[in-house]
């Protein structure tokens, strides 16, 4: 019988399924991470073998950082951190919610900004935060601003054999991948407008991939007349940052002069 003329359109348009095994995708079990594309071919015809890229990915960041917790900060938790007034016990609760659901909130690039007065727990709630995601098998990680910065200038350059001291570009990769990013210590020294676009280059990397930052600053999210978390940031990068984020005030009395006084 002959084939309709439908019939015969459809074997022209409709492709057809490749029973070359070298042009098919193959996928294997990451015991830590699950299933993933380890063989296949792009339209190029170029072959790609991979090991688990998440694996790959956590190598990666682990020569560029040591992911640890200071001594003073190892330990604490959300829960252990004490309140004495409603505004703290919103802070908090803030905090646990982000933490509870802390799949969905590392998934979806839920930023925080803390600001506020010295002494006031922001650094205790950041060191809990990244303490939080390590035990879940995110890597994450918290740095002092200055050290940030410093960490990139120290790859200009060359050393005494003519040698490159390292490669920024690298290094800002590596800030931008982590799955949480905590800067703590924004503003407490001045950042020249070359550090500020460093700076922006990693909170707008991470927030393209949805990857949470929380910063953490001593000064006022926005003023009039004199410097702020804003204008040290820029507008634009605490745009990204507020994007689906919160912003978190602390502004209450200093946890050590409390201390002393009940003393």
């Amino acid at each position: 019988m002959r084939a309709s003329a439908q019939e015969t359109q459809q074997k022209l348009t409709t492709p057809q399924e490749s029973t070359d095994s070298r042009f098919q995708s193959e996928w294997s079990e990451c015991p830590r991470h699950g299933r993933y594309r380890s063989y296949w071919v792009d339209d190029a015809g170029v072959f790609h073998f991979a090991a688990c890229p998440e694996c790959s990915r956590q190598k990666f960041l682990a020569q560029h950082f040591a992911l640890e917790i200071p001594p003073r900060f190892q330990g604490m938790t959300v829960t252990a951190w004490q309140t004495f007034n409603t505004k703290m016990e919103e802070v908090k609760n803030a905090v646990l919610a982000w933490g509870e659901d802390i799949e969905t909130s590392v998934k979806r690039g839920k930023s925080l900004i803390f600001v506020g007065k010295t002494g006031a727990g922001k650094t205790h709630l950041g060191m809990a935060i990244v303490m939080g995601a390590l035990r879940k098998g995110f890597v994450a990680k918290i740095v002092d601003c200055g050290l940030l910065l410093s960490e990139i200038y120290d790859t200009y350059g060359k050393d005494e054999e003519g040698r490159s001291k390292g490669d920024a570009a690298n290094l800002i990769r590596a800030y931008v991948d982590l799955d949480v990013l905590v800067i703590d210590e924004i503003g407490r020294s001045p950042i020249s407008a070359h550090g500020t676009d460093r700076l922006f280059e990693i909170i707008d990397g991470r927030y393209k991939r949805c990857r949470p930052t929380i910063v953490i600053s001593n000064l006022p999210l926005a003023s009039s007349n004199g410097a702020s978390l804003t204008s040290v940031l820029s507008d634009a990068a605490v745009s990204r940052l507020r994007d689906g984020g919160k912003c978190l005030a602390f502004d209450w009395q200093d946890y050590r002069t409390r201390a002393k006084e009940e003393k």
